[in-house]
């Protein structure tokens, strides 16, 4: 028996696109006895709360029709994932079709409802998986969470092998996860497991493929790519007497890159926009932002720009002039200091008696804002926000300034974590970069103290504590969850940690109205980390 897996790029609601897209594959592959398609290939994946509209459910309906209808002339099988409409409830469901025909059907048994997740929300859970037998082969199947669920996997146990159907996203160490995951369901139903994934970009979302056929005793036969379509045939009797081989060996940062520049290049191709705008600074995050935007999209999808104050250093000028030609795009200098003037001329009757503070700084941001988005309204181009996961943190950003624009493939990295990859990306090319050069980054940019450059002599630790520190307790806050008191225990001054809590909580209002940017870790902001703006909790 011959089953082919396909990991393949689907896009949420283009049921013709993807209905094509499964068509087309089964028809090159008919030397398959099965041909096996992710989580919700006909709808897309994940849908969310479009589920709930009785037109998008009658598409999907409509599109699995053809499928089937199609189907009839095929010497292969297939295997597909489609929402279903059951005497009012709805179902995530899988079907094995065969000439024609329905000759299984299952739907999802554990619906997950955390982090990203609200599948309880919009769905109904199916019973839970069983063996059933395919071309008189004993087999099991499971929808993605029911893989995750011990329960289900050991129910199969007696299978000869087991279909694993999965849209499960990108996290910095999922894949390790992933791996010990699928590993313990092989084990629990003792039988290999065909672990097929999507690979796609859906919002703030990246599904980074990386399927793979794990062994009877949880070691891997084949580990396929990561963040592109693959398509692969095995043979199910040589997978069930094969020696697993070795895992390929991946570099985490090398992935976080990578899913930062193909979550980009998803959002950007997927929403037809014809290319992006960058504000360069001179600095390590826009630095960061240009060379992923170039490496995904190619030097003419990317417009770099600079505004300049009187508190720009020429360092920074030369930097941004640097990067931009390093990366082979040109840099439109636009000089905001007379604007500035003549905002400050306009405020002075209201303003007048008053100290200079944070109000000019902002002002100057929210110049930059209106400049670029002008940008972007003549060119058609996206801007790109630049904010790093540290300074969003702690509501270090500016609302109509800095955070202006509609994408941040930066946005899940803290400051610290933005260096690493920078330094990485400057010593290695990735495997689908446009650009194929290294040290793109000047190495003033890596070096030089942070700095928003708002007033002379600016640094970003005159307001901040320092980003090494600061990581490491916005880290045990955000991702490990812990108390206030438990992060004092390790060692952290307690009030600079009071502080830093305050912070997080009181730049709740600035994430609500913050652009989508690629997930990376396991708890971003959005909708993993769900917080109240109206707040006065306080563990102190």
């Amino acid at each position: 028996m011959k089953i082919t897996l396909a990991q393949l790029n689907f896009t949420v609601g283009d049921f013709a696109g993807n209905t094509a897209k499964i068509i087309d594959t089964a028809e090159k592959h008919q030397k398959s006895d099965l041909v096996v398609f992710p989580e919700l290939c006909v709808s897309g994946y994940p849908p969310e709360d479009l589920v709930l509209r009785p037109e998008f459910i009658k598409a999907a309906l409509k599109y699995t029709n053809k499928i089937i209808e199609t189907s009839k002339k095929w010497k292969c099988d297939i295997l597909i994932n489609t929402p279903i409409n059951e005497n009012g409830d709805l179902y995530n469901t899988a079907l094995i079709i065969s000439k024609g025909k329905i000759i299984h059907k299952q739907s999802k048994y554990d619906l997950p409802n955390y982090g990203v997740f609200d599948e309880k929300r919009v769905f109904k859970a199916g019973g839970i998986p069983k063996i059933f037998t395919y071309k008189k082969r004993k087999i099991g199947l499971l929808i993605c969470e029911d893989t995750w669920n011990l329960g289900a996997a050991s129910n199969l146990k007696g299978a000869e092998f087991v279909l694993s159907v999965n849209a499960s996203p990108y996290e910095r160490k999922k894949h390790a996860t992933r791996l010990k995951i699928v590993a313990a369901a092989a084990n629990a139903a003792k039988a290999p497991v065909f672990y097929l994934n999507q690979v796609c970009g859906h919002d703030d979302l990246v599904f980074e493929g990386g399927s793979m056929v794990m062994c009877r005793n949880g070691k891997v036969f084949e580990q396929m790519d990561f963040f592109g379509e693959a398509i692969k045939t095995f043979d199910v009797d040589a997978v069930i007497k094969a020696k697993p081989t070795k895992l390929t060996k991946y570099d985490q940062t090398e992935h976080i890159y990578r899913a930062m520049g193909f979550g980009l290049r998803e959002y950007v191709e997927k929403n037809n926009f014809p290319g992006v705008i960058i504000g360069l600074s001179g600095g390590m995050d826009s630095a960061l932002s240009a060379c992923v935007a170039v490496d995904a999209l190619g030097k003419d999808k990317v417009k770099l720009a600079i505004l300049p104050s009187k508190f720009t250093s020429k360092e920074s000028f030369e930097d941004a002039r640097k990067l931009a030609k390093n990366l082979g795009v040109t840099l439109d200098e636009m000089d905001i200091q007379p604007l500035v003037e003549i905002f400050m001329l306009t405020l002075l009757p209201l303003f007048k008696g008053k100290k200079a503070d944070i109000t000019e700084e902002n002002l100057q941001a929210r110049i930059r804002g209106v400049l670029l988005m002008a940008m972007s309204n003549k060119f058609g181009h996206l801007v790109l926000t630049t904010g790093n996961k540290s300074e969003i943190a702690t509501g270090y950003t500016t609302l109509y300034g800095d955070m202006c624009g509609g994408y941040n493939v930066i946005k899940d990295l803290y400051k610290t974590k933005v260096y690493e990859v920078a330094k990485w990306r400057n010593k290695n090319i990735p495997a689908d970069a446009t650009c194929r050069k290294t040290a793109l980054m000047p190495q003033r940019i890596l070096d030089k103290a942070p700095s928003a450059e708002l007033r002379f002599g600016q640094k970003d630790e005159d307001t901040l504590p320092p980003y090494d520190v600061l990581d490491k307790i916005l880290y045990s806050f955000i991702e490990r969850q812990k108390s206030v008191e438990e992060i004092i225990d390790e060692g952290f001054d307690k009030n600079l940690v009071n502080k830093v809590e305050q912070l997080v909580y009181r730049s709740e209002y600035k994430r609500r109205q913050a652009a989508p940017g690629v997930k990376i870790s396991s708890k971003p902001f959005g909708r993993d980390r769900r917080y109240p703006i109206t707040n006065k909790f306080s563990e102190y």
